[in-house]
């Protein structure tokens, strides 16, 4: 492969000298030095810009420019960049390769996706259990980094492979197992797999768990999971055999796109077209003849003659049988034999078999032209996307029928909410007094905060203590409990309520869980002794520290141990944003470029 990366490079440097020439990019030698310095510090959503800025949405600046000197570099998110921007490239593929190669797991996962499309299965399985075993989640509920979302999807795609048993052997507890991870962190395909997968269970409660499922996924905004719950609503209302809804749902099972049916404008047959009378006596005679005998009454002759549409029956068929003919009707014939009454009955087509014995049924011929389903935003189906609030992971993301719905709309919503303890909804509603959704509580607090009133100030530390002693269920209250760390921390670091002792105590006991902000905090303390004697080298670690643990550039940390390095005075310490926990503030171009060396 290295081989593979020279020439490569080689091809593209020569190409750089000559064709080129004519790419123009305004980014001087250092701009374009700095450029390549800041594609691996930052991460892939906060990154658009950078990316954007330095010239990678080019084309032309991207391959010609960019392409030899990140490859030389073997910056593996640059790489990245390069293959899934301008996939249309010659080079695209082997960029991706090479990024993966580096051990850049959404390459990676880039990569097994193109293994499956050239019929290299075993390598795509393999490819997706590695992701998962490099990168397993195992108890992590912030799903910040691109890295986190490869994993993810990885969860969601090895779920879907197990669970038809197309490449491995079939295993539906490790396909549920891996669904369920998938799912929980919010990824639509996996909720929308797992829904059906549970529905079709026949299990009460497995039942119960498909419908919070599938409704996240429709909330998601998949659209195959729209178009599935149609086909639901025709099954539980009649209309639909359950072969006939189960082989449209699963066949719709593995994904979120919208569907390409053709015939959705087609005429589906309807009972009305058919001479149902006829049909159901010849159903009753079991006749397997193309007509059939049967004795009626004067009454069923009457309605018969009432019944009857257009086709007709050649006399020549009943007079050989030594019938006298009384009547031709449409699909039937009213005949005498003596004192007996009788009706000559033409075998019905299929789709009359079925839809006079139920006049609501879809005939199965006909299933793949029923027009696929959309929200209507309808009291209940608004009702469905209000509870699904509560199976979010994180409630932040984009909701489907948020708006149409109203579901933050108090008066619309409150009263239901209140009742049926809604807590994600209240909260989003905005009632953070009647929630005990734990972010709710670091609300209440920041409310509370009065530094001059020593009651509220007891409610806020009693509060913001409660929130740190919990587990977090889901993104949202992992972020509020490292808020409310660093809130404490920051209250007893500066101002009124100085206390170093405590500052020191709740800094350490942030950083211990892993925060950022409370590495960054108690790198200060140290360096200025406070609260702790002072420790120069722990402080350059803890700041080390607080850098490799955020998911996002954290300038404030870079800088203080850029202070701590040049020994100038540290009153200029940046203390950070407890803010920024729950929604980063993006740094400029130009200070990450002065702040990180």
């Amino acid at each position: 492969m290295k081989g593979k990366y020279l020439v490569l490079s080689i091809l593209m440097l020569w190409t750089m000298n000559g064709v080129a020439q004519t790419a123009q990019t305004s980014l001087s030698e250092q701009q374009m030095q700095d450029c390549m310095r800041l594609l691996e510090i930052a991460e892939l959503k906060e990154a658009d810009w950078i990316y954007s800025q330095c010239g990678f949405d080019d084309e032309e600046i991207a391959w010609y420019t960019w392409a030899p000197l990140v490859s030389k570099a073997e910056y593996p998110k640059a790489l990245y960049q390069l293959c899934i921007r301008h996939p249309k490239n010659d080079y695209s593929t082997l960029y991706c390769q090479k990024s993966a190669d580096l051990g850049y797991l959404p390459a990676i996962l880039q990569n097994a996706r193109k293994m499956r499309q050239d019929g290299k299965t075993e390598a795509y399985v393999q490819a997706l259990s590695d992701i998962i075993e490099r990168h397993p989640l195992d108890g992590k509920q912030v799903i910040a980094t691109a890295e986190d979302k490869a994993a993810v999807e990885a969860y969601a795609e090895l779920g879907s492979v197990y669970l038809q048993g197309d490449f491995v052997p079939q295993n539906v507890d490790l396909a549920l197992q891996y669904l369920k991870k998938a799912a929980d962190y919010d990824n639509a395909e996996a909720s929308h797999a797992l829904g059906i997968m549970l529905y079709w269970s026949g299990d009460k409660k497995a039942i119960q768990m498909a419908t919070l499922y599938w409704w996240k996924a429709i909330a998601l905004g998949c659209l195959a999971a729209e178009e599935n719950l149609g086909y639901l609503n025709l099954y539980t209302q009649g209309r639909l055999r359950e072969s006939d809804a189960r082989r449209l749902m699963e066949d719709r099972m593995f994904t979120c796109s919208a569907s390409k049916t053709v015939g959705k404008n087609a005429h589906i047959k309807t009972a009305d077209e058919c001479d149902c009378a006829s049909v159901l006596a010849w159903k009753r005679s079991q006749g397997t003849k193309p007509y059939t005998l049967l004795v009626i009454s004067d009454k069923e002759a009457e309605l018969l003659r009432e019944d009857g549409k257009t086709e007709k029956v050649s006399e020549g068929d009943i007079t050989q049988a030594g019938y006298l003919v009384d009547e031709i009707r449409a699909s039937a014939v009213i005949v005498k034999k003596g004192r007996e009454r009788h009706v000559l009955l033409p075998q019905p087509d299929e789709d009359c078999l079925e839809l006079c014995q139920n006049p609501n049924l879809i005939p199965t011929r006909y299933v793949n032209d029923i027009e696929p389903y959309h929200l209507k935003f309808t009291q209940t189906e608004c009702l469905q996307l209000a509870r699904s609030l509560e199976n979010f992971n994180d409630i932040k993301h984009p909701i489907k029928g948020m708006g149409e719905c109203h579901l933050q709309d108090w008066n619309t919503w409150g009263n239901g909410a209140l009742k049926e303890k809604r807590n994600k909804h209240l909260y989003v509603l905005g009632n953070i007094e009647a929630s005990s959704y734990l972010p709710a509580f670091v609300d209440q607090a920041e409310r509370l905060y009065a530094p001059n009133n020593k009651k509220q100030m007891a409610l806020f530390d009693q509060m913001l203590t409660f929130v740190t002693k919990q587990k977090p269920t889901d993104s949202l209250s992992a972020l509020k409990k490292e808020q409310a760390y660093c809130i404490q921390t920051a209250v007893y670091m500066q101002g009124p309520h100085y206390n170093p002792q405590q500052a020191f105590a709740w800094a350490e006991a942030g950083a211990k869980e892993g925060y950022p902000q409370q590495m960054n905090m108690l790198g200060i303390l140290y360096a200025k002794g406070e609260g702790t004697n002072t420790n120069q080298a722990l402080a350059a670690e803890w700041f080390t520290k607080a850098i490799e643990a955020s998911s996002v550039p954290f300038v404030d940390a870079q800088f203080n141990y850029n202070l701590l390095q040049s020994g100038e005075s540290f009153e200029q310490f940046r203390y950070g944003s407890c803010k920024d926990i729950v929604e980063p503030t993006r740094p400029s171009v130009s200070e990450l470029i002065e702040v990180y060396p």
